[in-house]
């Protein structure tokens, strides 16, 4: 009796917790498995269910992007979001979903620049 009230209190109260995990990829694997690497400088940031950096692309060494991008991650990092801060400058690498849309997450190893 005092087993089952414990485990039946137990699942009462247990919530489901979803986190981030990621693959553990060398640099170069995550280089040739993504669509898109850029160094570049986030210009804003725009929070909604999932957030929207526009970023000045400095450089392009995969994906040939110029000028002015906007790319998506998941809004929370235990949803895998990149977590990218403004007026700081990345090394950036992600992927082009079926909308065409540039897409980026904290398992892409995304570094900023001065760490490089």
């Amino acid at each position: 009796m005092g087993l089952t009230f414990f485990l039946a209190a137990t699942l009462a109260f247990t919530e489901v917790v979803h986190a981030c995990s990621c693959n553990e990829l060398s640099m170069q694997d995550n280089y040739c498995g993504a669509d898109f690497v850029v160094k570049a400088k986030v210009l804003k940031v725009t929070k909604k269910a999932q957030h929207t950096y526009k970023l000045k692309v400095k450089d392009s060494y995969k994906g040939d992007l110029r000028g002015v991008i906007y790319v998506k991650t998941p809004s929370a990092s235990q949803t895998c979001g990149a977590g990218l801060k403004k007026r700081k400058i990345y090394l950036l690498t992600g992927e082009i979903n079926a909308d065409g849309e540039l897409t980026t997450d904290l398992c892409s190893q995304n570094m900023r620049w001065n760490n490089v």
